[in-house]
């Protein structure tokens, strides 16, 4: 009976080795989404800020509540309130933390030097500096050390470029490793990298990745990511856990970490996806409130309609463009003379649901100021733009005017057959290619585009947006256009 009694006292000591525990929260890419949707495939309501609020409030265990950026920019309200309503959202949420993602600076720097004061929590950034302040970004800090249940936990924050003049970005790795060393002299037990990047980015180009940071750094027990809308969980690096919850707020991440009872070091986490369904998550009614005081007037105005779901992924086997993006490319092609139109596919932020569109669809849709750029090309050009264009088998652009018949090997574009409205692609051949000016000007996957030379580029003021708008007045009902092919996958 002793001996039992040992050995059950043995075994319950076992069981409680790892028993301290944190649970993190963790968002990004909320894009100015605060409010439910429906769910076109099943016609549940979810996501908003409200929801994840409600899942916060229902922990028991001691938590953090983190965010990866880019909340500036996405819907009306963010876009019209140039990010001041995401503050105050983020600010009533009850967030620990959060960093800066590249469309903070859509509205411009000055713009974000202006929102910045307004955050009433920290807003972590170790690698992002003003050329006019020489030194650390204004009510910014690289770091914090929260305590959680005795336990010290650092958070560096690494904020991502967007489309910047005066502000400058270091080094992630060497700037990183130099502040891990500072909170290491503060005795931070467990160490979180809150960043706007990603582990593997199929848009865009990286030099770092978070994986990259992880090997790098292994003195990092957590990466917290995001940018390229992924959601990514349990990915590891050694004893390092990788997350990214992906986009919109319709799912959050939840972080359990196991933490050494006697030296209150991390040991090991494992993460899962909670999509924020209302039915289960119920709403933070308070926030509820304040989200819906938040609307923008005049947005649920009725501008057409459509026959059936326009989708913003492909629908049709073996082929890699997608209806909602057609579109696009089809509208401007109808506005702005060329050869051909380029449409980036991450320009278009949602699909159209059947039925009435309003206003708001189409800010949601397409919530960016861009106008018309036309850029003289030659074929060659075209023909190694649209090889870098297919990423781990997926289209970067759609196109109007330019169809292709390729084989994927490994993911990787093989034996491309390119057509320019019909004829075959000319390599020595000018051609006409009309694209937006964020994609002319070589931001993020239109980095080929720093190639061409200025002078032959042309930018016109004409609103893709508007082009949107009437066209949906004028071809209402929408119709899908899911029985084109463009981009054809060959066996």
């Amino acid at each position: 009976m002793k001996k039992i009694s040992l050995l059950l006292a043995f075994a319950l000591t076992a069981c409680f080795v790892f028993s301290k525990q944190l649970i993190i929260y963790h968002t990004s890419d909320t894009h100015g989404f605060y409010y439910p949707e429906r769910n076109t495939e099943n016609n549940k309501m979810w996501g908003g800020f409200a929801a994840a609020r409600n899942v916060v409030n229902k922990e028991k265990l001691p938590f953090l509540f983190l965010d990866s950026g880019d909340y500036c920019n996405g819907t009306v309200e963010a876009k019209n309130s140039k990010c001041v309503t995401s503050a105050e959202l983020m600010n009533a949420m009850g967030y620990d933390a959060t960093t800066i993602g590249n469309h903070e600076f859509d509205f411009g720097e000055d713009n974000f030097l202006k929102v910045l004061p307004l955050f009433k929590f920290p807003v972590l950034n170790s690698t992002i500096t003003d050329s006019r302040l020489k030194g650390q970004l204004p009510y910014t800090k690289p770091y914090k050390i929260f305590e959680r249940a005795g336990v010290k936990i650092a958070i560096i924050g690494v904020g991502k470029e967007g489309d910047n003049k005066h502000f400058k970005f270091a080094n992630v790795i060497s700037t990183v490793k130099k502040v891990v060393k500072e909170v290491k002299k503060e005795n931070a037990d467990i160490i979180i990298l809150l960043i706007h990047d990603s582990a593997g980015d199929e848009k865009h180009p990286q030099k770092v990745s978070n994986k990259l940071i992880a090997e790098k750094i292994p003195e990092i027990d957590i990466v917290l990511g995001g940018h390229a809308h992924q959601e990514y969980q349990n990915i590891f690096v050694g004893n390092a856990i990788l997350v990214e919850s992906g986009c919109h707020l319709k799912k959050m991440s939840k972080i359990v970490v196991d933490i050494d009872d006697e030296t209150n070091k991390y040991k090991t986490a494992k993460s899962e996806l909670i999509p924020l369904y209302i039915e289960k998550t119920g709403q933070d009614e308070q926030i509820k409130e304040l989200a819906e005081s938040l609307r923008v007037p005049g947005m649920d105005v009725v501008l057409g309609n459509t026959a059936a779901y326009i989708s913003k992924t492909p629908v049709k086997e073996g082929c890699k463009d997608s209806p909602i993006n057609n579109w696009i490319a089809d509208v401007i092609a109808k506005n702005v003379e060329g050869d051909f139109i380029v449409h980036n596919v991450g320009g278009a932020r949602i699909g159209l649901e059947k039925g009435p569109v309003t206003m708001r669809d189409i800010v949601t849709l397409f919530p960016f100021d861009n106008k018309i750029a036309v850029v003289e090309v030659d074929g060659k050009f075209v023909k190694n733009f649209f090889i870098n264009g297919i990423k781990n088998g997926r289209a970067l652009y759609n196109f109007h005017g330019l169809t292709a018949k390729f084989k994927l090997k490994n993911n990787k574009v093989k034996n491309v057959e390119i057509f320019i409205n019909g004829n075959p692609l000319q390599e020595n051949k000018t051609y006409k290619l009309v694209t937006n000016e964020y994609i002319a000007k070589g931001k993020t996957e239109g980095w080929m585009f720093k190639k061409i030379e200025e002078d032959k580029k042309q930018f016109i003021s004409l609103s893709i947006r508007d082009m949107l708008i009437a066209d949906l007045k004028a071809n209402s009902p929408l119709k899908p256009l899911n029985d084109e092919c463009r981009l054809q996958v060959k066996n």
